[in-house]
């Protein structure tokens, strides 16, 4: 979906933008299409890492992210280390986060700045691994 909505720079208008789009409708209707799970999953996966990136690192609430497992570990000193789709298969983990989970990484050396910044101005280490999904 990012695909066909570039322009988007916020995931959500790009899912709205998207589900407005009746082509998909019109297409089903003369050629009935069911795509597979796993064909589902690598056509989603852009779009549900790019929002599972802009909710752990730009949505929040008074300057600290939404997650409660994300403000755990970046008020610990951690760093946003990487996304992994489909790493929870579980009910549960589909129902939460559509199987996306986030690796936090723990520096010892960083620890101590990575809290200091997050305490005074809410800034989190964010790296490649979820900063790339973002678009920015």
């Amino acid at each position: 979906l990012t695909e066909i909505y570039p322009s988007s720079s916020e995931p959500l208008l790009a899912l709205l933008n998207s589900l407005k789009d009746t082509h998909w409708q019109k297409a089903e209707k003369e050629a009935p299409y069911s795509p597979s799970p796993i064909d589902l999953a690598q056509r989603l996966q852009p779009l549900l890492l790019k929002l599972a990136a802009y909710y752990l690192t730009v949505e929040s609430r008074h300057g600290r992210p939404l997650c409660p497992v994300a403000k755990f570990h970046v008020r610990n000193g951690a760093e946003m280390y990487r996304l992994n789709f489909l790493a929870d298969r579980s009910p549960k983990g589909m129902r939460n986060s559509c199987g996306i989970m986030i690796n936090y990484r723990y520096l010892l050396a960083e620890i101590e700045e990575n809290y200091l910044k997050y305490e005074t101005s809410g800034a989190i280490n964010v790296r490649e691994g979820v900063k790339s999904w973002l678009g920015k």
